[in-house]
């Protein structure tokens, strides 16, 4: 089959590869039959995804037809029309019992589809734990219809709604972890306001590759490989054209692009 793959930063291709199979006993094959291209995907091209794993087939939006399942899979069976969640989840970690799915401790939970995992962007995909994951599409709703529906639904949903909850507990330390990343541009602004506001008088932590969420820190620290390569504010940063320069002006040139 065809799929759209990361081969380097900067580089993907249209690829032949093989049909996927079964792995585990609560996999799904699906039969894509519309995929979209998020911003994600971009990312991952320009190298601002260090999890992202060379080789990979691209795609966490996607709907499609069920075509085979495992034998622990009892929620949906083929033939079904299917919109595939954009974060895999088993529903039972740590994380999952609390509403954390993105950070689901499961070996293919959180953002594996299209990053760790080969994804949409293909003839088909195998769908890790799919009970939790595969959403029945009702009669009469389109696929172009029923495309977004596991990204915002599932993940830029819950993502404001944990955000509220941590606004709500007035924690004294915050920790932000791509508090922004699956939201639409207008209420990411709006979140950034919110945020600048929440973080007085209390000691704030950020995890961001949306470097915009991070200008206003008292300090940045640059992380590559593991490794703390620049540290320095927005400006001390930009001045010295350095790794973080290049990251940042590339995301704002890519944005106006867009």
């Amino acid at each position: 089959m065809l799929a759209y793959t990361y081969k380097d930063r900067g580089s993907l291709a249209l690829c032949e590869k093989p049909r996927p199979v079964i792995k585990d006993d609560t996999d799904a094959i699906v039969r894509v039959t519309l995929s979209s291209i998020c911003t994600s995907d971009l990312h991952i091209r320009d190298g601002f995804v260090p999890r992202a794993v060379k080789g990979v087939t691209l795609g966490h939006e996607m709907v499609g037809v069920v075509e085979e399942c495992g034998a622990a899979v009892g929620k949906v069976r083929p033939g079904d029309r299917v919109a595939v969640n954009c974060e895999t989840f088993c529903g039972e970690c740590w994380f999952c019992s609390r509403g954390y799915v993105n950070n689901c401790s499961s070996p293919d939970g959180g953002w594996s589809l299209g990053c760790r995992i080969d994804g949409g962007q293909a003839e088909y995909v195998r769908v890790p734990l799919a009970d939790n994951c595969l959403d029945r599409i009702p009669d009469g709703v389109s696929d172009e219809q029923a495309l977004f529906t596991g990204d915002l639904l599932s993940t830029g949903g819950k993502q404001l709604l944990s955000f509220a909850r941590a606004v709500l507990a007035d924690p004294r330390i915050f920790v932000l972890d791509e508090a922004t990343s699956s939201i639409d541009t207008i209420t990411e602004h709006l979140i950034q306001n919110a945020i600048e506001h929440l973080m007085k008088g209390r000691t704030s932590f950020v995890i961001a590759h949306r470097l915009s969420t991070i200008r206003q820190a008292d300090i940045i620290l640059v992380v590559d490989a593991g490794k703390i390569i620049e540290r320095g504010t927005h400006e001390e940063l930009m001045q010295k054209k350095g790794h973080y320069y290049t990251l940042y002006t590339r995301q704002f040139e890519q944005e106006a692009v867009e």
